[in-house]
This record gives structure tokens, C-alpha cells and sequence, in this order.
């Protein structure tokens, strides 16, 4: 028997990436798109039994968003369990979709095909809970901030914490820690790169840092990442830069790109290499994973292994 799934995301890129991770872990599966910016607001009697399982985005592109779609059709007769995926949200999130009655919840920078498997799985065997069990709902939530905590590592204890709302880490490197942040003054998502300064043994290191981070951060080109603030405090140092919510070219790369997208992509690499070496800087660390696309899908080049 087939198990059909219904992928609601305003990326026709990311929708055709957990095609590929469905149909490599899914024997049988029929997966179906909808793309909200082309085709709107589902209509009142759309048929949702005809899916055993949807794929909803946070960020649906329109000022839509996916938990309001989500309260306004989960009622609607037949259905089906859902998966809420997001870009940038954190626990407050995770919540908000638990109490909505979402199966389950997760970022998609942690999305790969057997995690996406283990998710299919679960919400599988998912009951949705009636408005009446509220404390079913709340006990669930809990359980999901508990395991996004438990992933969590400890955030700087220093006066750049007054600046910042650390969300999760995201990655680790010998000296350094690459956290998701929000700012607190704007509640603007971004990526903070912190170097912590007891582990680094050559000050060398320490100048070039800044140095390249002064130098990038004054860069006016679209295709490297934009850096918002650097510097130094009594234990770090630390570049605050832009995060990319549409993942890296490692994923897209999976989806077999066409010749025309692979040299689309190629010259806005060029640009952006030929941006960095006008001012004096080489890319340490040039791959697919450090290629980052943003949320209207241009490509920055990040990650300069400073």
C-alpha cells in the first residue's frame, strides 16, 4: 500500500530535497507538492484524507504562516498528522505547534533522510489530541523544550549575552562555537561565531580574525555573508553574521542540479570570490557546505575558517 505525503513549503528547491529523502527511505511513497505562493490559501473543502501525512513550513512566503494554517485546517475532517518544519523558530515554536496539534517538530538545518524517517515514524502512530485534553497538549510541549534544551550547550557567560538571545548551537570547531541567535533589540536572526580566547595559543590568530572580520564586514556584494558586528570582550571574541535559512549547497547538490543552475550558481560564486580578493582575503575553506542560500533563495559565500 502506498503512503502518501503532502509537502507544504514556498520552496520548490527544499520541497524537491525531502522528496529525494522520502523516496530514499519510504518504499512506495507518493509525495505530492503545494506551493503556497503559486496556489494561496488551501480552499474550506479541500480534501486532506487523502494524504496520510503533510510536511508543513513555519514560512510559507506571503506573510502566510504555517501555524495559522495549521489551527484553521486541523479540524477539518480526515487530517492527517503533521510535521512542522521551520528555518529559524526555537522552542517557543516547537510549543505553539505542539498545542496546534502538530505531531511533531523540527528545524530544517537538522533534517536528513533518516531523521526525517524517524519523524514519518513517529508521527505515524500519532493521536490527535482533542481541545478538551489541554493538559496532554501542554505535557507534550514540555517534553519537546526538554529535549531541545538537553541539546543545547552552555552559552557564554559574558556581557555579550546582554546583546544577544542564544536559541541552540549549530556547530564546533577546535576554538571556536557557532550558536543561532536572535538580537535582542530587534529580534533579528542571526549567527554568532564565538572564539573562545583561553584556547587560542597564537596571538596571530587573534589579529587575523578581526582583521578579516573588519574586512568582510565592509564588503558591499550580495554573494558573501553579511557581517553585522565583531569583536572582543574579556573572554571572546565573536563575529555576529547573517544566517541562512534555506540550508547549503551540500543539500541541493543531492537534487543532481541542471547544468543552467549549476553555472548560475558557479558565476555568483566567482563574484563573490573575486569580491574577497579584491580586499586582500583568501577562502580558507571553500565547499559546497559553505555556500549558504537565503530566504529568497540568492547564495552567499560564508564560513572563512577565520
Amino acid at each position: 500500500m502506498s503512503f502518501k505525503v503532502l509537502i507544504i513549503d514556498d520552496s520548490a528547491d527544499y520541497r524537491a530535497l525531502l522528496r529525494v529523502y522520502l523516496k530514499k527511505e519510504i518504499p512506495d511513497v507518493i509525495v505530492q507538492d503545494y506551493d503556497p505562493l503559486a496556489l494561496g490559501r488551501p480552499p474550506d473543502n479541500y480534501d486532506w484524507s487523502k494524504f496520510d501525512l503533510i510536511l508543513l513550513d513555519v514560512n510559507l512566503g506571503n506573510n502566510e504562516d504555517g501555524l495559522e494554517w495549521l489551527k484553521t485546517y486541523r479540524r477539518s475532517s480526515g487530517f492527517p498528522p503533521t510535521i512542522v518544519l521551520t528555518a529559524e523558530g526555537d522552542e517557543y515554536v516547537a510549543v505553539k505547534a505542539v498545542k496546534l496539534g502538530a505531531a511533531e517538530y523540527i528545524n530544517k538545518k537538522d533534517v536528513s533522510p533518516k531523521r526525517l524517517k524517524e519523524l514519518v515514524d513517529e508521527a505515524v502512530e500519532f493521536d490527535e489530541v482533542k481541545e478538551s485534553e489541554h493538559v496532554a497538549i501542554m505535557n507534550d510541549a514540555t517534553q519537546i523544550i526538554n529535549k531541545i534544551k538537553k541539546d543545547k550547550e552552555k552559552v557564554p557567560e559574558d556581557n555579550l549575552s546582554s546583546g544577544y538571545r542564544f536559541v541552540r548551537m549549530i556547530g564546533e570547531g577546535g576554538m571556536s562555537k557557532v550558536y543561532l541567535a536572535e538580537r535582542t533589540e530587534d529580534n533579528h536572526s542571526l549567527v554568532l561565531k564565538i572564539v573562545d580566547l583561553s584556547a587560542v595559543q597564537d596571538e596571530k590568530l587573534l589579529r587575523r580574525f578581526i582583521q578579516e572580520a573588519e574586512l568582510i564586514a565592509e564588503l558591499n556584494t550580495p554573494f558573501v555573508v553579511k557581517i553585522y558586528e565583531y569583536g572582543l570582550t574579556n573572554s571572546y571574541g565573536f563575529i555576529a553574521m547573517e544566517f541562512f535559512p534555506r540550508g547549503d549547497m551540500k543539500q541541493r547538490m543531492e537534487l543532481k542540479l541542471s547544468p543552467e543552475i549549476a553555472f548560475n550558481y558557479m558565476t555568483h560564486i566567482s563574484y563573490g570570490l573575486e569580491a574577497i580578493h579584491e580586499i586582500g582575503v583568501i577562502h580558507r575553506d571553500l565547499k559546497p557546505a559553505n555556500i549558504m542560500f537565503r530566504g529568497d533563495d540568492s547564495l552567499g559565500i560564508a564560513d572563512f575558517g577565520i
